[in-house]
């Protein structure tokens, strides 16, 4: 039986691009950081520049854990959870396996949390490191106590910054990003999945058909559609809106459409897929996108909707909010209106009842989008950073010395990166936990170093599984199922790291038979015995760590120790050296 596909990593069997051309160098090889998972179903624009990028660069995506990977195929993927990204003891692992195994050129993330998650990687690794912000990354987050700090740190760390617009650009430069480094690159689309409608041909009488794509949430601004539509609607107007998406706000929505008395002339169909959404723009004749800015400050980029509606030829009727301005031109492509004004609205969506007006801006659209949004364009920019970076560091004395990292560093991912996985347990899946075995059990393999912990004692701190069906009022059936569990957690983290353990097939299968079982099991108990593995894999990699290096004291001077060598300019080949060294004269 094979272990589930998305618990291995692999790259002995993975492949690398092709060069770029005739007599040119070895293509550079870059990790693509994407945090918490590599890929939510609502980020394909993500997968297709990575996707782009396959053939001029060597992409190897780096994440804590993968979804959808059916939509999203990956030629090459790491799967790494953020404390061996975060703590100097684990990291120090991390960073080594990367060298060894990919032997990277530059680091880029997507998005301002990733970059967090990468700033012990560059001070380790001394390899540039690109971050992308999108949006919802450049608001609330940036200002929390602790937080501010570790992006302080970040934003001088980055060799380049990329932005999707220039209002982006304008707040992380408020923020305190070095302008120099910042460069705007819009969002591409694959212009040949969205394809032109002509809809010229359709009856002059017809019912003028509205569309909203998107979370249905505060900012996204559904109330002031409705308020917007109700004037035109009792005023006689045969105007219909079909809204797609789902969330919070939902039902909220609902009830306002009943009071407006607008069900008639407002659909809610939910979520869809992506050939679902392309299905309702070919039908509708305008797109609504009403962003407002919520309390929390949670800003759009430039939202991917409106480029992929214009590419369809629909004029887009949107406020002036984040980037929207630059990717919707008023009067030309669609027409613009402040946020949460709802009579500007009434009136825009009035203007857009003209027919011969709708099918001109559709027209502009389509070509505005041609010449600005092409995913091709963004491909060439990105290559074209990664190139520069790459060549500017390498030529740096200094670079190869600096310091990006603050003192405290270690005390703020204890209580910012690593306090989310405590405050938001709920986000993270028994499937992360097992992928830390997997993950954990052949990097040391492969690092080929450590004592034998072959008769490692049982750890105390695992609750009994009478204990838990005591605490939550379990069946017996459900008793006997956790106490297999903890028993094949226990056996695993024995097995897992013995000295040099070969590549064992028994243990895929048990992997999977454990993995299986989550299905089975209610969150009242799925939730203890994910703290149960972890604990058990922190102890026994912690152990092993501290065997393999002779080193004594806590596991907090461990870290200070090996923070300090590499935040005063220590090299990760000079430490591998030393430790080796270590171990052969131990």
């Amino acid at each position: 039986m094979n272990a589930p596909s998305e618990l291995v990593s692999s790259p002995a069997a993975l492949s690398a691009p092709p060069a770029s051309g005739a007599g040119a160098g070895p293509p550079l090889t870059v990790l693509q950081a994407k945090f918490a998972a590599y890929l939510s179903w609502s980020q394909p624009f993500l997968h297709a520049l990575i996707s782009g990028l396959d053939e001029r660069v060597g992409n190897v995506i780096v994440c804590n854990r993968t979804e959808n990977l059916g939509r999203f195929p990956v030629r090459n993927v790491e799967r790494i959870p953020t404390r061996y990204l975060v703590k100097p003891r684990l990291g120090v692992l991390a960073a080594s396996y990367l060298r060894r195994t990919w032997r990277p050129d530059v680091m880029h993330a997507h998005f301002g949390w990733s970059g967090l998650r990468l700033l012990l990687m560059k001070q380790m690794l001394r390899i540039p490191l690109v971050v992308t912000f999108g949006g919802r990354d450049v608001g609330l987050q940036m200002r929390l106590p602790d937080f501010d700090r570790l992006y302080d740190a970040m934003l001088n760390a980055t060799d380049a910054i990329i932005c999707v617009s220039q209002d982006l650009r304008s707040k992380l430069i408020e923020a305190g990003a070095d302008p120099e480094r910042i460069h705007v690159v819009y969002r591409g689309t694959d212009l040949t999945r969205f394809n032109f409608v002509d809809r010229s041909d359709r009856p002059a009488d017809a019912p003028v058909r509205a569309l909203m794509v998107g979370r249905i949430v505060e900012k996204k601004g559904h109330r002031f559609a409705l308020e917007a539509l109700e004037p035109l609607v009792t005023a006689g107007h045969d105007v219909h809106l079909t809204v797609v998406g789902e969330g919070e706000a939902y039902h909220e929505i609902r009830r306002l459409r009943r009071r407006l008395g607008m069900h008639g002339n407002v659909e809610l169909v939910g979520s869809t897929d992506h050939h679902g959404v392309r299905e309702q723009m070919a039908r509708a004749d305008f797109l609504l996108h009403c962003s407002v800015t919520p309390p929390s400050g949670d800003v759009e980029g430039i939202p991917n909707v409106i480029v992929e509606a214009q590419a369809m030829g629909l004029p887009v009727i949107g406020t002036i909010h984040g980037g929207i301005g630059e990717a919707v031109r008023d009067g030309e492509t669609g027409l613009l209106v402040p946020e949460r004004a709802v009579e500007p609205l009434t009136d825009a969506i009035r203007t857009l009842l003209d027919r011969d007006l709708r099918l001109k801006l559709g027209r502009q659209a389509r070509a505005f989008v041609d010449a600005h949004f092409n995913l091709q364009r963004q491909i060439d920019q990105h290559v074209a950073i990664y190139e520069k970076v790459v060549t500017q560091t390498r030529s740096d004395p200094e670079w190869k010395v600096a310091n990006w990292l603050p003192d405290d560093y270690t005390a703020l991912v204890d209580c910012t990166l690593l306090a989310q996985n405590i405050r938001h347990p709920t986000e993270f899946s028994i499937a992360e936990l097992l992928e830390r075995l997997v993950w954990a059990r052949r990097l040391e393999g492969r690092l080929n170093a450590g004592a034998d912990f072959a008769a490692m004692p049982e750890p105390s701190f695992l609750p009994e599984a009478s204990q838990l069906s005591a605490r939550q009022e379990r069946t017996e059936r459900q008793v006997g199922l956790l106490s297999a569990v903890i028993g094949l957690a226990r056996s695993l983290a024995r097995r897992a790291f013995r000295r040099n353990e070969p590549e064992d097939a028994a243990v895929e299968s048990t992997l999977e038979q454990l993995y299986n079982l989550k299905g089975y099991m209610p969150q009242a108990v799925k939730f203890p015995m994910k703290i149960g593995l972890g604990r058990i894999l922190a102890w026994a990699i912690e152990r092993r760590h501290q065997a393999r290096h002779g080193q004594t004291g806590t596991l907090e001077e461990v870290d200070r120790r090996i923070f300090e060598f590499f935040q005063a300019g220590g090299d990760l080949q000079a430490y591998e050296s030393t430790q080796e060294r270590r171990g052969e004269t131990g």
